[in-house]
Formats: structure tokens, sequence, C-alpha cells
């Protein structure tokens, strides 16, 4: 029987395996290409915590205060923030990385491209993640997912998400919430090395951060229990 019709979003689904591996990664390589900016990393990370504990605080919970924790280590050449906001659910979880998947309300959150999860997963080469709350806990890691998608050999296997272990004092105190490191340095990544910025102490890194990221939307100074907190 000849068809005549078909819907080519569905038929997608059922090409050959490398077929829409090929272009997946052709899609995360654009959405690469759109952030060029050296802060691009911390401001998509800041904002997403920022949101999720928003969300948390329009739930109305009684003695909820609003909190996040940044760390940046300069030996580690890492950059990880854990926030006290929504957490993830299982499912949620599992497909926040792919590209254009976002549980963001565009018309109330700071970003809403939708991709911004999908930069971090892959725009460099080790994310560590975790969640809690919501019945559903787990820690994990993303290695080489920048490496991956720019090789064109075929050298490199696509990465998966592993359980891993977390040394994360902050995350371990708070009962819902999140956490998010990742790790610079690699060929294509931006920046490859912290060193880059002029900052050594954690004053400095206060300073950049407010002027260069929504972190300067946070009424630090002013410990009402209205604003979000950070350390």
């Amino acid at each position: 029987m000849q068809i005549t019709t078909w819907d080519p979003l569905l038929s997608s689904k059922d090409a050959d395996a490398e077929i829409v591996s090929a272009a997946q990664k052709r899609e995360i390589k654009n959405i690469l290409k759109s952030y060029v900016g050296m802060y691009d990393s911390f401001s998509e990370l800041i904002q997403n915590s920022m949101d999720a504990v928003d969300r948390r605080a329009l739930t109305g919970e009684e003695g909820y205060q609003r909190k996040l924790w940044l760390t940046i280590d300069l030996l580690e050449n890492s950059f990880s923030i854990t926030d006290n906001g929504v957490g993830f659910n299982e499912k949620e979880f599992k497909a926040f990385l792919a590209p254009n998947i976002s549980f963001k309300n565009g018309g109330s959150t700071r970003g809403n491209k939708g991709v911004g999860a999908t930069y971090i997963g892959y725009g460099f080469d080790y994310l560590q993640f975790g969640t809690k709350g919501n019945g559903h806990e787990f820690v994990g890691e993303l290695i080489d997912g920048r490496e991956w998608v720019e090789d064109y050999k075929g050298i490199v296997t696509r990465p998966v998400v592993n359980a891993c272990t977390l040394n994360n004092p902050a995350f371990s105190e708070i009962s819902r919430g999140s956490t998010f490191k990742i790790k610079f340095g690699g060929e294509h990544t931006r920046p490859k090395d912290l060193s880059w910025y002029p900052a050594n102490t954690p004053e400095q890194w206060l300073y950049l951060l407010l002027i260069k990221t929504p972190l300067g939307s946070i009424d630090y100074l002013n410990k009402d229990s209205e604003n979000i907190l950070f350390e």
C-alpha cells in the first residue's frame, strides 16, 4: 500500500538510531552556539535556582525562607550552586537536560528559552547534579558532554547520566531542592579556566556575580525574610 500522508515529527522518532543521534547532536551544537558570554554558565545556574526558590515560595509554605549556596572552587576549576527550591520529580529529572524541555512558566520566570539546561549539560565536560524532595532523591553526573558534541569522527560515545556520591554540606542540610556543579576546562568550553577572571577572594567573586549575573537582583544587604538569601 502506498503511503500518501504522514506526520514528519512522529516519523522522525522511528528513524534509524544513528540518524536521530546525529540530528540531536546538531540541535545541541546550535544551542551551544547561542551562548557566547563568559558569564553565561553562572547566569544560567543562578537564574534557574532563583526561579526554583520563587516557585516554592508561591506554595505558601509556612516558615519557608528562599536560599542559595554558591561555591567557587579555584583549585577544582568549578562552580556549584545549591538551592532549597522546588526540586524535581523523577520524570522531570530524567528529561530536563534534553533540548527544549522546560518546566518554567515563561511569563513569570527569569529564563524561558527552554535550552539553558541543555547548555549546562553539554556545554561542558563535567556536570554533577542532584535533587531531593517530591518523593525522589538522586545525584548523578554527566561526563564528556561537550566532547561528544564536538566529535565528528564518531569516536566519543554519547554520554549517559550515572549515579554518583556527593560531598555537599548545604545539600545534605536541606529537605528539598537541587544542586548543580560544572567543572570548566576542555578545548571548547568557555571559560576554560577560572583564573581568567581577575578574582581570587570570595569578596571579589561576590561583586563579579552581583554585576554580571542575575544574583545582582537580590537585595542581599537586607535580611528581610521576603528576600532570597545566599551564601
